[in-house]
């Protein structure tokens, strides 16, 4: 039974380890914004032009 806990945990941290290297993206159409978040949901990577807060092109 003891041998069966190790490997049902050995598991658990594989399949975690595998999840930790997935990761969302999106960006912008014109490039201005780009952001990865982890398979959390937090953001491991976040780009911002210097012109994405540029209020003429917000309008």
């Amino acid at each position: 039974m003891n041998t069966h806990k190790h490997t049902e945990q050995a598991e658990i941290a594989r399949i975690n380890a595998e999840l930790a290297q997935f990761r969302g993206r999106a960006r912008a159409v014109d490039g201005s914004v780009a952001i990865e978040t982890d398979v959390s949901g937090r953001i491991t990577s976040l780009y911002l032009a210097d012109y994405a807060m540029d209020r003429d092109r917000l309008g």
